[in-house]
C-alpha cells in the first residue's frame, strides 16, 4: 500500500525575500493602525477621552499626529479614511488652544452635532450659487476649515 504524500511544505526562502516579506507586513500593520486611529480621532467622544488621559499635553503623541498628517493628507492614503473629519481634528489638535478646549463632555456634545452637519449638508444637493432667497449658501465650520469649532464649549 501506498503512502499518502505528505503535505509539500513552501519553499525556502532568501534572507532578502524573508526580509522584504517583514517589511511588508510591518508597513501593513503600521498602515491599519495609522488608519484606525484616525478614524477614531473622527470621533469628538475620542478626543475627549484622549484628553482625560493627558495624551493630547504628551510631546510624543503630538510628533506621532504631525507624522500622521503629513502622510495621511496626501492622497494615495486619504483614499482610504471612511471619515474625512479626522483630518480636521487632526489639524487642530496640533493647536494648543484646540486640545484645551477639547476636554468637556458638553465639547464633545457639539462638536459631534456639528460632524453630523457637516454629514448631513454632504449628502444633501448642494445649491448652484444662491440659497432660494438670493443668500449665499450655508457652509459647515469643518468642510470650510474656519475656527468656529475651536471655541464649542469653552
Amino acid at each position: 500500500m501506498a503512502e499518502p504524500d505528505a503535505p509539500s511544505s513552501p519553499p525556502e526562502l532568501s534572507s532578502e525575500e524573508r526580509a522584504l516579506a517583514y517589511n511588508r507586513a510591518v508597513n501593513l500593520h503600521r498602515f491599519t493602525a495609522d488608519l484606525e486611529l484616525l478614524s477614531a480621532l473622527a470621533s469628538p467622544a475620542y478626543l475627549v477621552h484622549l484628553a482625560h488621559t493627558g495624551c493630547l499635553h504628551d510631546a510624543a503623541f503630538l510628533r506621532y499626529l504631525a507624522r500622521l498628517e503629513a502622510t495621511w493628507r496626501q492622497p494615495q492614503y486619504a483614499r482610504f479614511l471612511r471619515y474625512p473629519n479626522a483630518l480636521f481634528f487632526l489639524a487642530a489638535l496640533r493647536r494648543p488652544e484646540f486640545r484645551n478646549a477639547v476636554g468637556s463632555e458638553e465639547w464633545a456634545r457639539e462638536a459631534a452635532l456639528m460632524v453630523n452637519k457637516t454629514w448631513e449638508g454632504a449628502r444633501a444637493p448642494r445649491p448652484a450659487a444662491a440659497g432660494e432667497n438670493g443668500a449665499a449658501p450655508e457652509t459647515s465650520s469643518i468642510a470650510g476649515g474656519d475656527e468656529e469649532m475651536l471655541h464649542v464649549g469653552s
